[in-house]
């Protein structure tokens, strides 16, 4: 089942790739939470997505879900 984008729940950002919400063509942009500032934007494959993979936080979609930009908590 595919996660709600835009709802506000706490989820680790691996199980958003694993259950599809989060496809090859999905660009990441991953925020800090506190400061508002993008810490790295990708596709999930790439190294500086992947650091932040196990890192829990919410996501909000954009751009019909070819944009998710995921908060850290």
């Amino acid at each position: 089942m595919a996660y709600q984008f835009n709802s506000g729940k706490r989820i680790r950002l691996s199980a958003l790739i694993k259950d599809g919400s989060i496809t090859d063509e999905t660009i990441i942009k991953i925020y800090d939470d506190q400061t508002g500032r993008c810490l790295a934007a990708g596709n999930w494959f790439q190294d500086q997505v992947l650091n932040y993979s196990e890192q829990f936080g919410h996501a909000n979609s954009v751009s019909n879900g070819d944009i998710v930009r995921f908060w850290l908590d």
